[in-house]
């Protein structure tokens, strides 16, 4: 119920979810990642994650400045 009133008086921005969001989701994945490795489309997949992954944490910490 405070996330509601928070997000309608715009005191939290969904902005500032984001990068928890990311990194929960990040983990809650890594479980399926390991089983998946030996599958090439897998390699790919989880390539294209961590690029996104490190392009987030990068556009985090450029907005901080």
């Amino acid at each position: 119920m405070e996330l509601r009133g928070d997000f309608a008086s715009g005191a939290l921005h969904p902005g500032d979810l984001k990068p928890s969001v990311t990194k929960a989701i990040d983990r809650l994945l890594e479980s399926v990642r390991d089983r998946c490795k030996r599958k090439e489309a897998a390699k790919t997949a989880e390539a294209v994650v961590k690029a996104y992954l490190k392009k987030a944490v990068s556009s985090s910490s450029k907005r901080k400045t």
